[in-house]
């Protein structure tokens, strides 16, 4: 190893071999300080960010204290004999390379240790934000919003807040269509029920799930087939079309008058539609029709 080759190059000089133990000593000491920390942050990731803190602290303590304390003592020691001839020179020359040599493997080592944590943290915070963006999408809970003053857990503490938002609005949303009186619903592009609101079950006495995922035709009289195909297809194609009356059959076959207003999605190839009840105000036209025919055939009557 490293360690050992600087070893062999002091040689058999007591001071420098002194004075190399202790700094190897506090270097395995490092290591062992980095070794907690790895072993803290995978066990605990972000919420062991205080415990690490001192580890740190600790860290750059022995690296830039202790370390070139040792390394300064034997320095001195080198420079004072080397002042007694020139072949102590060569030997603090060859001192001062080794203290080189070791002050550079530690602080590649510190800053490698902490590169590779800085860059961890960083992208597990940034891994953390994609996986709340999948699961804002799935409308599943929210890992906990990142700690710190950092622009990242400021960018997260953001996203929750609009995540609330949106979860607000989706309440108030789902609140507005589960309480209408008409039936709201989305229609697949082959005439197929694929959600509808629980004012089906008022207006037609079928359950919500004995209409999803069943033809449109199914709950249309006959009749008005035809009607209702043409209907959809116009909207389809974007052509102006106004709200349709559609007569429906109920589960006790009795005739159920409605007005259809429908939208196409092309993204979701979807039809969104509103029916409304007009069966009273049909019945009450046709109880006018009536009454004005009555009228007219007794004038007409002798």
């Amino acid at each position: 190893s490293e360690m050992e080759v600087i070893r062999s190059l002091i040689g058999n000089d007591t001071n420098k071999l002194e004075a190399f133990d202790k700094s190897e000593q506090i270097f395995l000491r490092c290591q062992q300080i980095i070794g907690q920390i790895r072993k803290s942050y995978r066990e605990k990731g972000e919420d062991g960010t205080i415990e690490r803190i001192p580890m740190w602290k600790n860290l750059m303590q022995i690296a830039t204290n202790d370390m070139f304390r040792e390394l300064k003592q034997a320095a001195e020691v080198e420079r004072e004999k080397s002042e007694q001839g020139p072949g102590k020179q060569r030997e603090f020359r060859n001192l001062s390379l080794l203290i080189t040599l070791v002050l550079g493997g530690l602080t590649a080592a510190s800053t490698a240790a902490l590169g590779v944590y800085l860059l961890r943290s960083v992208t597990d915070r940034l891994n953390i934000m994609r996986d709340n963006t999948v699961r804002l999408a799935n409308s599943k809970p929210l890992n906990p919003p990142l700690v710190g003053g950092d622009e990242i857990a400021t960018l997260d503490q953001t996203f929750h807040q609009m995540a609330e938002s949106l979860l607000l609005a989706k309440r108030k949303e789902t609140a507005l269509v589960q309480n209408a009186q008409d039936i709201i619903c989305s229609i697949s592009a082959d005439l197929r029920f694929t959600s509808i609101n629980p004012a089906v079950e008022t207006m037609l006495e079928y359950f919500v799930d004995e209409v999803e995922n069943k033809p449109v035709l199914q709950f249309v009289a006959a009749d008005y087939g035809s009607k209702i195909m043409d209907y959809m297809t116009k909207v389809k194609k974007g052509e102006k079309a106004l709200p349709e009356e559609v007569l429906m059959t109920s589960r006790r076959g009795e005739s159920v008058y409605t007005l259809w207003s429908a939208q196409w999605s092309s993204e979701q190839k979807t039809f969104f539609c509103v029916i409304h009840d007009i069966t009273e105000r049909q019945l009450a036209a046709k109880m006018k029709q009536d009454i004005t025919a009555m009228v007219n055939h007794d004038i007409r009557s002798p």
